[in-house]
């Protein structure tokens, strides 16, 4: 994360949710209750995962290495 308002919510509030949908016909999905554990600021670790990924953010922007813990797993809405 870098230092913008997500990573200040998330010092505010350790908990997120996340809406994980698969493809599929209809809608097929769960609800996660997230929990923030820790994070980390190691340049050498965040640059190892931001080689991962293709997102726009520059490794030099990220600052922070934010922990989720899946603290609960309910259907969505419309799942069977």
């Amino acid at each position: 994360m870098t230092s913008r308002l997500a990573h200040d919510n998330v010092e505010r509030n350790p908990s997120a949710s996340y809406l994980f949908i698969e493809q599929s016909e209809g809608y097929l999905g769960k609800r996660l209750s997230l929990i923030v554990p820790g994070e980390e600021s190691s340049p050498e670790k965040i640059k190892a995962i931001r080689s991962y990924t293709t997102l726009g953010i520059s490794g030099e922007d990220s600052k922070h290495l934010v922990h989720f813990r899946i603290k609960g797993a309910r259907p969505s809405i419309g799942s069977e």
